[in-house]
């Protein structure tokens, strides 16, 4: 079988408060990573999705990336980001910007026949994902 998308390096974690003891913002969790002792800051980019990045739920996290040497952007204050979650032996997309690079893929491979597509298009006073 061939990949549409592959996110690398994905870890095992628990989220264990959200929003965090340290950070009061409902878009960051104290999360447990199985192989620290210590819980990390997670960004979790979609709330609660039905309970599936709440307070013990079992989820998948990738590093988040360092801002480019010379870039004034600065470093997140989170270490990883919530990509997946899983329940019932299921994976879950839990990052809206998931589904988008998989769109894209699609569109750029031609899984899905395009002649040309463009990223959040805005027109009127709505911006549409493509």
């Amino acid at each position: 079988m061939t990949s549409i998308y592959k996110i690398d390096n994905l870890i095992e974690g628990t989220i264990i408060k959200r929003p965090s003891k340290y950070i009061k913002t409902p878009y960051v969790a104290d999360t447990k990573i199985n192989s620290q002792d210590d819980p990390i800051l997670a960004h979790t980019p979609a709330l609660g999705c039905c309970g599936l990045s709440d307070n013990g739920a079992s989820v998948l996290v990738s590093k988040m990336p360092l801002p480019a040497p010379g870039s004034k952007k600065k470093p997140s204050v989170c270490t990883h980001r919530v990509e997946l979650g899983e329940q019932n032996n299921t994976l879950i997309g839990l990052n809206p910007k998931l589904a988008e690079r998989i769109v894209e893929c699609c569109f750029q491979t031609q899984i899905i026949p395009n002649k040309r597509f463009v990223r959040e298009k805005t027109i009127l006073n709505s911006r549409f994902d493509f």
